[in-house]
This record gives C-alpha cells, structure tokens and sequence, in this order.
C-alpha cells in the first residue's frame, strides 16, 4: 500500500533527527532525537492532518462500494462522515452491509495508522431500526452496549 510507504519514510524522518545547540553564535555537540513526534510538536499537526485526509478518502471510496446506501438525509449530498478536530461521526442507513462496510475502513485505518479508538468516548446510535438488525450489527462489529471494544 502506497499510505504504508508513506508512513515509512515519514516515521525515517521524525526517528532519525539529530540535533546541535547553538552557544554564543558556536555549535556544540550532535546528539539523537530519542522519542519522535510528542504532542504539541507543530509537526504532529500536520501529520495528523496528513492521516485524517487519508482516512476520509478511504471513507469517500468505501461509499463508492456497491452495498453501501448512504443515511437518508446525507444521500443527497454524499456524507458518509463527519470530522472535528480528533472525532468523527460514521453516518449509513441502518443495514448491515453499509456499517460493516464502514467498520472495515475504520480497522483498515487503525492498522495502518496505530491510531485506536478510545472506548471511553465512542457510541454507536440507531434510529428506526428493529432489534434484531441493531444486534446482528453489534455482533458484526463487535460492539457491546454501544462501545467500541478495541
């Protein structure tokens, strides 16, 4: 995959930095950077950025599939998601081949990128659909009571 060699080289460039410290106008010492990318970096948000237009495409594309049916209100102008800063909203009509078919890009993501969802923070919600079909699509995507196991 194109986004895997990707990650590569860009995980080449944030792990083998180096730096020097500059003393009144001289150059001291050439030491390795150790831990990467930290949070507040101003790199990180780039590669965020970086990640999440990935993901959105793979998103755009899994909409293109020919078993997903967009949500009813969304159809029209072709949203399969929505995204704010680090959430994201996964819309479809309520049936099992559109969910797993977004499930599935959502694990593709995660193995690709190491992000992970946060449990703490992630629901599943149904609207206008029998209790039967809402448990089955727990079952596929291995949600229990609304949460995302992983």
């Amino acid at each position: 995959m194109l986004f895997l060699r990707f990650v590569h080289l860009i995980m080449r460039c944030v792990e083998t930095v180096s730096f020097s410290i500059a003393v009144n106008g001289s150059i001291y010492g050439f030491f390795p950077g150790k831990n990467g990318v930290r949070q507040g970096d101003p790199l990180s948000l780039y590669l965020f950025i970086t990640c999440m237009e990935y993901f959105s495409r793979m998103l755009q594309r899994a909409s293109m599939s020919p078993g997903f049916r967009f949500h009813p209100k969304c159809g029209i102008h072709d949203i399969n998601h929505l995204a704010f800063a680090d959430d994201v909203i996964l819309l479809s009509q309520g049936d099992r081949q559109s969910v797993s078919c977004l499930f599935q890009q959502l694990l593709i993501f995660g193995k690709i990128s190491g992000l992970s969802i946060n449990m703490d923070k992630s629901s599943i919600y149904f609207g206008g659909v029998s209790e039967r079909l809402k448990q089955i699509i727990l079952e596929d995507t291995r949600l229990v009571e609304g949460s995302f196991p992983f």
